[in-house]
């Protein structure tokens, strides 16, 4: 389980030996961030799935800032206009592209 100085991506929220049933819910840092964390900032989660990822975030200080930081990249992003590629440049693009693929098919 995480402490107050957080788990450097080994901790776990529901842990057996915490809660006692084998059944329960268990997250570990890892499962969070690859597994969880974009279904969990789109509200795709159930209640009990949030709780216990709450719980995590609230003793898993690497977790929370990663979070945030997951947070502040997707505004940012969301927030970028699109800039049209250069006709020359899409040109080139195109022409790698085609390379590319040629060596490919051999």
């Amino acid at each position: 389980m995480c402490g107050k100085g957080g788990c450097a991506g080994k901790g776990e929220v529901g842990s057996r030996s915490e809660r006692g049933d084998k059944d329960e819910f268990m997250v570990t840092c890892k499962e969070f961030i690859e597994d969880f964390l974009a279904e969990y900032v789109n509200g795709g989660l159930g209640p009990e799935a949030v709780a216990e990822l709450e719980a995590h975030l609230a003793a898993c200080r690497p977790c929370a800032a990663y979070l945030n930081t997951y947070r502040k990249t997707r505004d940012v992003v969301g927030h970028a206009g699109r800039i049209e590629m250069p006709s020359e440049k899409q040109h080139i693009l195109r022409e790698i592209m085609a390379k590319h693929l040629r060596k490919t098919e051999r």
